[in-house]
């Protein structure tokens, strides 16, 4: 394995799990290459964090008003 790609574990992790910071993560792996690593670990638990179905709870995310509203309207909106 390149030493680079090294600093990019985490962000693949998140990318995998569709991760909504994934962004953040990938860019926090290139800060780590110039804080010696001492970012790394956290970038690592924050991509594993995240579950796609369950969110960050590890249960699955509740329904906002909204969605709720949504799925009774049949997907329209009312405003």
């Amino acid at each position: 394995m390149d030493f680079l790609s090294y600093f990019d574990i985490p962000y693949h992790m998140a990318k995998k799990r569709n991760h909504p910071h994934q962004d953040a993560i990938h860019a926090g792996g290139w800060i780590s290459l110039f804080t010696l690593h001492a970012i790394w670990p956290f970038l690592w638990i924050w991509a594993t964090a995240y579950h796609p179905v369950h969110g960050y709870g590890g249960r699955p995310r509740e329904e906002t008003d909204e969605e709720a509203n949504a799925s009774k309207s049949g997907g329209r909106k009312h405003e």
